[in-house]
């Protein structure tokens, strides 16, 4: 990451570097083109900048452009029609031949290229920076929602446990009404007069003894039964 960075660093110093010397080269000429043209020397100074460091002000707008996704056609028609006009002046302010003209509009040419990689670093870095940005927008959206879930999840058990606790309620009130229907069959079945003890009646039934003392609650609370040490069915008359 870190040679990463040291090779955008410097290759951004070397492109500005380039981008430079051109610009300086490339006005350079169009001011002795201004002179020999007939513009008051104090003002000269002014016409490169009419054309160079207008591409320079064009090519910022395509990058503004760009970095807020808006369309980029007409910046980058000013960019190529005053970077071909700076080519054509520097080219006529050269000597009468091949060489010489390709030399003069060398400069030019290097002021469009050089800043347009430059222009295009600095979009390549906003573009990681701004994919940075929205993959840890969404790594913090995920890891909010699965709390978010977590916490629904809790909620539902809650919601659930009373649900389960009356469930188990109403299935062990079930269990201790029919055995409450065997103890009652069973002490109906015997002589009168017989008795039973609960420890009796649990092992005939093969039931718990606890299950068995709730069920002969329920009984006697129903009169259906009475105990006295000993357990009978109460008859009717």
């Amino acid at each position: 990451m870190k040679t990463q960075k040291f090779i955008s660093v410097m290759s951004g110093v070397i492109v500005f570097f380039l981008a430079g010397s051109a610009f300086v080269l490339s006005y350079d000429s169009l001011y002795r083109l201004a002179i020999a043209n007939g513009i008051t020397p104090w003002l000269a100074w002014l016409w490169p900048l009419c054309l160079d460091a207008f591409v320079v002000s064009a090519s910022l707008a395509v990058l503004r452009n760009s970095l807020i996704s808006e369309r980029t056609f007409y910046q980058w028609v000013l960019v190529g029609s005053f970077t071909i006009l700076s080519i054509s002046f520097n080219a006529i302010h050269a000597p009468s031949n091949w060489l010489a003209r390709s030399i003069f509009a060398l400069p030019p040419l290097v002021v469009f290229l050089a800043f347009e990689l430059l222009v295009s670093q600095i979009k390549s870095s906003a573009r990681r920076r701004s994919a940075s940005q929205s993959l840890q927008a969404i790594t913090e959206a995920v890891v909010r929602a699965k709390s978010e879930l977590a916490d629904l999840e809790h909620k539902a058990d809650e919601l659930q446990k009373p649900q389960a606790t009356v469930a188990k309620l109403e299935k062990t009130g079930t269990k201790i009404e029919q055995l409450a229907s065997r103890i009652e069959a069973l002490l109906a079945s015997l002589e009168n007069g017989a008795t039973l003890q609960p420890g009796q009646i649990a092992k005939r039934l093969e039931a718990s003894a606890p299950n068995v003392s709730k069920a002969l609650k329920h009984l006697e609370s129903q009169g259906v039964i009475h105990r006295n040490g000993q357990i009978e069915l109460v008859r009717e008359r």
